[in-house]
């Protein structure tokens, strides 16, 4: 695997207490794999300013955000196979991509750097993802992976192992459940113990069974891809994460910011300034984009953000520590202006519109017209080939009219329904 492209883009830090990393728009990924991963690992603790190269400005934070949410999906939407949409909505490592090793580490480099720097990423990582994380990084401190750990990418078969489990009576498991001591991985039955295919699961040795499978699933299945994932992950952050033991619920908000409800903190947090009103906050165009905001639906909300601070996610601990606040401030007088947004600072320029609901399209149209730009910037970027998906595993008792009659069994443990596979 790697990226066989020319070197792209530049790099400044040897000296220096930044690490200044130059790339062009249109090579995201290729500029950062050849940059990044070349790098000594003492260059991480450096803070990050990014620069796009043809572009004039000093990055103040919202650079180097945007770099963040132009390259994340390019390694982390399920499109590109790296990683599966799991049954939880969230994205985990996919089993059968095991040939993108430098990819797979530069996605652990940017995660773990996101994180030193501070940037909240649109990236849905499961729980279990980062518990897998510290465990690397410090493995005594962690017990072995358990069902609530698979309940974070499969609720559904957690919750059906749990009835294996309980199920009365135990000298009944093997002709109601019908299964073997295998997974099946596109199509493909693997082994969860020697000899599993032979071996059927009975009412005494179904916790042998139920403890094969999640370890197989979280660790075995994975072990290529993740990794590599980790390596990467460790050269930014394992002396920060070792000073100070972390849970995986912490790293996780560290990496994804905190998910909100509603935008009421934001707005008892923000600033205001220019407005010729006293408190600015109750001018009329100012109220009116409050309620145009929260009037929104939860998905163009995260659209607004995206326009003005990069990113659609709270910082960790909530609005209150947006940093710098969001500052909305009076741009001009009554214009056909559209609003205009500096994500660097978290800043909101309006016209003075007259009337105020004159803001409601000019607004909307904004939103919209950066979304598309940032849209038609990311189509440009390399897409990896996909890989090929595998699908998800149910264990549920097999209905009567389905058991086979004679010693024959199932080899594989999938049963229903079929339309969750690929």
């Amino acid at each position: 695997a790697g990226l066989p492209f020319p070197v792209l883009g530049s790099l400044a830090g040897a000296g220096l207490p930044f690490l200044v990393l130059a790339v062009p728009r249109s090579h995201l990924l290729q500029a950062a794999s050849n940059l990044l991963l070349p790098l000594p690992d003492s260059e991480f603790s450096k803070e990050l300013k990014v620069v796009f190269e043809g572009e004039d400005g000093v990055d103040a934070g919202g650079v180097k955000k945007e770099f963040f949410s132009l390259i994340v999906p390019q390694l982390f939407d399920p499109v590109v196979g790296m990683f599966l949409e799991t049954p939880e909505g969230d994205v985990f490592f996919n089993p059968l991509c095991d040939w993108y090793d430098v990819e797979y580490e530069l996605a652990g480099v940017l995660l773990g750097l996101a994180a030193y720097n501070q940037v909240v990423l649109d990236v849905r990582l499961p729980r279990l993802a980062y518990k897998k994380l510290l465990a690397h990084l410090a493995p005594a401190t962690f017990d072995a992976f358990a069902l609530d750990d698979l309940a974070d990418l499969d609720a559904e078969l957690a919750d059906g192992l749990r009835k294996l489990l309980a199920f009365e009576p135990p000298d009944a498991v093997e002709h109601t459940f019908c299964r073997t001591f295998v997974d099946d991985r596109d199509g493909e039955t693997v082994d969860l113990v020697p000899g599993g295919a032979d071996l059927p699961v009975t009412g005494d040795n179904r916790a042998r069974f139920v403890e094969a499978l999640v370890e197989y699933r979280l660790v075995r299945a994975v072990e290529t891809q993740f990794a590599r994932f980790a390596h990467g992950f460790a050269r930014v952050m394992r002396d920060a994460m070792l000073e100070r033991l972390v849970e995986p619920e912490e790293l996780m908000l560290m990496v994804q910011g905190e998910p909100w409800d509603d935008l009421a903190a934001l707005q008892e947090h923000a600033v205001y300034e220019g407005w010729t009103h006293d408190p600015q906050k109750d001018h009329p165009v100012v109220k009116r984009f409050w309620a145009l905001l929260h009037a929104l639906s939860h998905d163009d909300q995260k659209r607004f953000l995206m326009f003005v601070t990069a990113h659609n996610s709270a910082p960790l601990g909530g609005w209150r520590n947006l940093d710098p606040p969001l500052k909305i401030q009076r741009m001009t007088a009554d214009s056909d202006l559209l609003p205009t947004a500096h994500t660097c600072f978290n800043l909101l320029l309006l016209p003075d519109y007259d009337p105020p609901d004159k803001l409601d399209p000019k607004l909307r149209r904004a939103i919209q017209d950066a979304e598309a730009s940032a849209s038609a910037s990311d189509a440009t970027a390399l897409r990896l080939p996909a890989c090929r998906i595998t699908p998800a595993l149910l264990t549920e008792p097999v209905p009567p009219s389905l058991r086979p009659s004679s010693p024959e069994r199932t080899r594989s443990p999938t049963s229903l329904p079929a339309d969750r596979g690929a």
